[in-house]
């Protein structure tokens, strides 16, 4: 995932916190060991080496991500695919995937799984979950700030209070969300070249635009925020529902935050 996470604790009962806090950051590296592609050592990059030559057996846990990056592939009409890269002529559909016998093969040799616009929100997903295994009924977790997660309300008894800023100017806030047990995502394509691809085009997106997605997971909001952006805002509209509101920023004349 390459990015920095924190964790905002309110509460009085330092000691327990500070451990529940550790032991959910401990969590986020897990997961950060489970599904880069850049650590030779991860599950993920043992399948992107062996599923093109045979059928490689997965974990419980691995086969559920696979299976959840599935559904999201198909409920997005394929804009959401973790297999799609700029090199390589592949994308989701060329792999096969069982979830009864936890069997994944590549059918196209080039095919290679990146679990970039997924990975954080579901760090962040499971470490919540622990959080509130011990006992937390108040936090906010994020990383990178683009993926926000709330566990409750702030230390005033009020929704946590989320500044979206502008992406293509340092330090300046466009507008503010509140959340409350639920969570927030922001894809943009930046100020220089975009790292979020076409997955039809397999280039980089170039209208000047960002997406954010507030859902009741950080998975389903980053998902959904990389997968939005991607079919751009004429078509966002057919996706957007009671569980996902989406908010479209786009570069001129001047950035402006509209509801969908």
């Amino acid at each position: 995932m390459n990015t920095w996470f924190e964790i905002v604790l309110p509460g009085d009962d330092a000691e327990n916190l500070q451990a529940a806090g550790e032991a959910a950051l401990d969590e986020i590296e897990r997961i950060e060991k489970l599904l880069s592609r850049f650590d030779p050592a991860s599950e993920v990059s043992r399948i992107n080496r062996d599923a093109a030559i045979s059928p490689v057996l997965l974990d419980v846990e691995l086969t559920g991500i696979l299976e959840t990056c599935r559904k999201a592939w198909l409920e997005t009409d394929g804009f959401f695919d973790i297999a799609v890269n700029r090199e390589e002529d592949a994308n989701f559909g060329a792999i096969d995937f069982d979830p009864d016998t936890r069997l994944i093969f590549f059918r196209n040799v080039n095919a290679r799984l990146d679990f970039g616009g997924f990975g954080k929100g579901y760090a962040l997903d499971c470490a919540a979950r622990l959080l509130r295994e011990c006992g937390v009924k108040q936090a906010l977790l994020h990383g990178g700030t683009s993926s926000v997660l709330a566990i409750g309300n702030d230390a005033n008894e009020q929704p946590w209070r989320i500044g979206l800023r502008d992406p293509w100017k340092d330090d300046v806030v466009l507008q503010q969300v509140d959340l409350s047990d639920n969570a927030l995502s922001t894809s943009a394509t930046g100020k220089t070249v975009s790292d979020i691809l076409d997955p039809f085009q397999r280039q980089p997106l170039q209208e000047k635009a960002s997406c954010t997605v507030i859902a009741e997971s950080a998975a389903q909001a980053e998902v959904f925020s990389t997968a939005l952006l991607c079919m751009g805002k004429d078509k966002v509209a057919s996706f957007v529902s009671p569980e996902i509101k989406a908010l479209w920023t786009a570069e001129s004349p001047s950035p402006k935050i509209i509801l969908l």
